[in-house]
């Protein structure tokens, strides 16, 4: 089954836990067993518990695609020590904006970045992912990463984004891009979603309709 409705202990914001591309998935330190099958499941991969800058933030502290996982200078040595172990490739990024998984949205090819980004930091996001960057908006907000999941080459975004942003992204991403909403009408879409090329978990007060805009619009459904 490549979908999962679920929730982090009753927490409903699973995006905001998890990152996963289409080799691992990383989660919280206190998910359940039952999580943790549910994201195998869901995304077929392999799924490992951890903190990052002591929390369970996964999903807000890390982003990344299948070439590199980027962390904020916040991340704490044994964190790092675990990533060595799991034989995970890392680059620390230092930066004020250390929600790296809130500012960034990327593939294997680009990064739609949080403009607040110094020339210096770009430089370094674009040669750790190895993608063409560019630095822009979404529906007049600058936390990109929160406000999109992208799957091969689909991308579902916050609701109100303006037809000229999307223009960009469907040029810059070479994507066909859907409208969504998770979790009853959030339009933070990163927050209630994760993904990756077999499937994705959802929050577990999305609807019906969501889930299946979410299912089409990421191209699981022919």
């Amino acid at each position: 089954m490549h979908v999962t409705k679920t929730s982090y202990n009753g927490d409903p914001n699973i995006g905001l836990m998890v990152f996963a591309n289409d080799k691992f998935c990383l989660v919280g330190s206190m998910a359940t067993d039952k999580l943790v099958k549910e994201l195998q499941q869901s995304l077929n991969v392999p799924v490992y518990k951890i903190t990052l800058c002591g929390t369970d933030l996964i999903g807000v502290f890390c982003v990344g695609n299948n070439h590199m996982i980027l962390l904020p200078s916040i991340v704490f040595d044994y964190e790092l020590e675990i990533l060595d172990e799991l034989k995970i490739k890392y680059t620390i990024i230092d930066s004020r904006l250390t929600a790296l998984g809130n500012d960034i949205l990327c593939n294997d090819s680009v990064a739609f970045v949080n403009p607040e980004f110094s020339d210096e930091t770009k430089k370094k996001i674009k040669k750790a992912l190895k993608v063409e960057l560019k630095e822009g908006m979404i529906a007049e907000l600058e936390n990109v990463g929160s406000l999109a999941v992208i799957s091969k080459n689909k991308i579902v975004v916050h609701s109100d984004a303006a037809d000229e942003e999307i223009q960009l992204l469907e040029k810059l991403f070479n994507a066909e891009i859907t409208k969504g909403s998770v979790n009853f009408g959030s339009p933070y879409i990163r927050s209630g979603c994760v993904a990756n090329k077999h499937g994705f978990a959802i929050g577990k007060l999305s609807t019906g309709v969501e889930i299946a805009t979410m299912d089409e619009g990421l191209g699981f459904l022919s």
